[in-house]
């Protein structure tokens, strides 16, 4: 059987399941999204100014940490989970095994998120300039309410990624017209703050009493031992996750302190060009998710990773198309080295493709997920290496650069290595 034959199956099943839908809805969310950001961005630039405007900019970065503390690589245990739930036989049974796993994960977060509040007390009494903007500061922090009430990995697993995209679309695009109406001053970046975070809590909210009237979920209080599992099980995830984020942030970071702002402007332009189709690419395994575990089978997942290698490929081969007149149009031509170091970059698209395949449909349904966090752990340190040895011995942007690009792949190595190492795959039924 070819590779060709196993595609075109494997399309037909997808079109004939909601995963294709739920897929839609994913990138929609996250495309219109980014849509939105580009439209508010001038104005908002122009009315604030650009030391009002960084002082919102910095508000959002530093709320990015405890934002990522509270999902904790919950994500994909939970989605599991909720997909073994809904293969029961009765509705009774559905509904008590449901409200467990969101009682568990909800009362887990929310610890998560009262520690990041008390943590919020000595940074606003000793860090001068969240001290000066304690409002501004204090409403940014409250983006980790919105992730405990949008369990965005409950509609993934039920495949209703319909409710809660059309929710985040709705609230979106509410702020544009709120944004022209009620920022008109340079001192209106609280009044933006709270339109940002105002609307997303509305539809954090709705998201949340839909999912628990809807579905019959009822919250309790789980037992200490099942909030500890979550926290162990979650806990690869949530290494992955971080390890993942700090390598991007450190190497702009790295980037401006060794190169100079100009090149960290290149850097940000050409992460600008390969982040969406990256985003989309993950996409697609999140939305497949629940449809193969739903009948995992070791020859199901044998021909997925097959087809992951060539729409990697194709994937990255199309930005690598399309990278020049994306340059130009972005950019312009004091920008233009962006146009290579978007196509040393590119190849990560296709890496990250495939390493996020063998999390969701190898690591994970194995009970392997200490896999998941070595990999990222083994790449983390190996581009750290790769990095400066390139900046010692070259001191070129686009060589250092590179190192994210062979750690990447290198990524994709060890998770081929472990897989047949282990034999993995003949842990999956036949």
């Amino acid at each position: 059987m070819t590779i060709r034959t196993d595609i075109r199956r494997l399309f037909l099943r997808l079109y004939h399941s909601r995963v294709l839908e739920n897929f839609g809805f994913l990138s929609a969310a996250n495309v219109f999204g980014s849509l939105i950001g580009l439209i508010l961005y001038p104005f908002v630039i122009r009315i604030l100014g650009a030391e009002n405007y960084g002082l919102y900019a910095f508000a959002v970065v530093i709320a990015t940490y405890p934002s990522m503390l509270c999902t904790y690589g919950f994500h994909l245990p939970a989605s599991q989970r909720v997909v073994s739930a809904l293969n029961l036989p009765d509705l009774a049974s559905r509904r008590s095994a449901l409200s467990s796993v969101v009682s568990t994960v909800f009362t887990a977060q929310l610890l998560l998120v009262l520690a990041c509040f008390l943590v919020f007390l000595p940074l606003a009494l000793f860090v001068p300039v969240i001290h000066s903007h304690l409002l501004l500061f204090l409403l940014a922090w409250c983006v980790i309410i919105n992730e405990l009430l949008h369990p965005v990995w409950y509609f993934q697993a039920t495949k209703r990624m319909r409710v809660s995209s059309s929710v985040s679309l709705a609230v979106r695009a509410l702020s544009v017209p709120l944004t022209f109406v009620l920022v008109r001053a340079p001192d209106d970046n609280l009044t933006f703050m709270a339109i940002v975070i105002g609307t997303t809590f509305v539809g954090s909210l709705f998201a949340f009493a839909y999912m628990l009237l809807h579905d019959g979920i009822r919250l309790r209080r789980p037992s200490f031992s099942d909030v500890w599992n979550c926290y162990r099980v979650s806990t690869p995830y949530f290494i992955d996750i971080w390890f993942s984020s700090l390598k991007l942030n450190t190497l702009h970071f790295l980037v401006g302190a060794l190169f100079g702002m100009r090149q960290l402007a290149i850097l940000d332009l050409a992460s600008k060009i390969i982040n969406i189709p990256r985003y989309l690419a993950k996409n697609i395994n999140a939305a497949l998710f629940p449809e193969v575990w739903r009948d995992i089978r070791r020859r199901a997942v044998r021909r997925l990773l097959r087809a992951e290698l060539l729409i990697g490929v194709a994937i990255t081969l199309v930005v690598i198309a399309l990278a020049y007149p994306l340059t130009l149009f972005l950019g312009g031509k004091p920008l233009f080295p962006a146009f290579p170091l978007s196509l040393i970059l590119a190849p990560t698209i296709f890496a990250w493709f495939v390493v996020d395949g063998y999390v969701h449909f190898v690591f994970t349904p194995t009970d392997r997920s200490r896999f998941v966090s070595a990999n990222q752990l083994v790449a983390f340190c190996s581009w750290l290496v790769l990095f400066f040895l390139a900046y010692f011995f070259t001191s070129s942007l686009f060589v250092s650069c590179a190192s994210l690009t062979l750690s990447a792949l290198g990524e994709v190595l060890f998770c081929h290595y472990v897989t047949r190492r282990h034999r993995l795959l003949s842990l999956l039924p036949e």
